[in-house]
């Protein structure tokens, strides 16, 4: 009999806890990591990786984590969920698989050139972002009504390109952590290089360096010869290394700014002590983003 005293207890001390955190969590049980497939409206379907922290609310925020060339969006969302724990964010990772998706036309640079043609704007890869928010608000049940993106390497590229041709998107941050080359914003040298073909006027280039886009470059990330970094003729006129062409970038997008007039809201930080590596740079990310100041 006291045995089935205390399981009634024990049950009813476990609904109350359920009735409680379901009060002022997401609908989904927390935390929680997931994966589902996605069909976007025009584009190939993908899988995506979510975690969901165990102190998430519905007003709790929303991170787009982009994994690298290699393509693993689980490891990419695995390495987001200590600094999910610790700052309450969810944490989203779209798996860009390279069949669907192939090559760096198809992800990297966003599907926005295909053999020197313009391809309309809802065909990009970057349209996927904003869809698999709508999905992922009403898929977890949260409110949020903006995002911050962020991406590594290969992910940084899309990061920051689809900073400068996105300006209608609803990230309220963006953060390119070690891209390996990027577009300049330079209608002189062809897309993905610069903005060459793309039609991008000088309001549109003055939207884009309003936006708050942050260079996070890792300060060991120096390897001329590394295996996944570009060696092309245009990639190399940037610099040696991924280091030096973030900082060359951002270097010449401040000219380019001053010399249009606009505003400029970009900023480069660089991480003492860190080469190309995702977990470091993922942590930095989180904690430039969330830490209270």
């Amino acid at each position: 009999m006291r045995g089935t005293k205390n399981g009634k207890k024990l049950n009813a001390l476990a609904a109350l806890a359920l009735l409680l955190v379901s009060a002022s969590a997401l609908a989904q049980p927390a935390p929680d990591s997931s994966d589902y497939v996605f069909a976007p409206s025009t584009n190939p379907p993908l899988t995506v990786y979510t975690y969901v922290p165990r102190n998430a609310t519905a007003e709790s925020r929303v991170v787009f984590a982009l994994h690298g060339l290699l393509r693993k969006g689980a490891d990419v969302r695995d390495a987001w969920i200590a600094s999910a724990d610790r700052y309450g964010f969810i944490v989203v990772t779209p798996q860009f698989d390279n069949v669907a998706y192939k090559g760096s036309v198809n992800y990297n640079v966003g599907r926005v050139v295909t053999g020197g043609q313009l391809n309309a704007a809802a065909s990009w890869s970057f349209q996927v972002i904003e869809e698999v928010f709508d999905d992922v608000r009403q898929r977890l049940g949260t409110s949020a009504r903006v995002y911050t993106l962020f991406g590594h390497s290969a992910g940084a590229q899309f990061v920051h390109r689809f900073a400068q041709l996105m300006p209608a998107s609803r990230a309220e941050r963006y953060i390119a952590a070690n891209s390996g080359w990027y577009t300049w914003m330079d209608s002189s040298v062809r897309y993905p290089w610069g903005l060459g073909g793309v039609e991008l006027k000088p309001a549109d280039e003055c939207r884009a360096f309003a936006r708050p886009l942050t260079l996070l470059l890792g300060e060991l990330d120096t390897d001329p010869n590394h295996d996944q970094l570009n060696r092309d003729a245009a990639s190399m006129k940037q610099g040696a290394h991924r280091l030096e062409r973030g900082q060359n970038f951002f270097a010449a997008s401040q000219v380019r700014a001053r010399q249009l007039d606009c505003a400029f809201n970009w900023r480069l930080r660089t991480v003492p002590g860190v080469g190309h590596e995702f977990e470091k740079m993922g942590a930095a990310a989180a904690a430039l983003a969330f830490a209270p100041n």
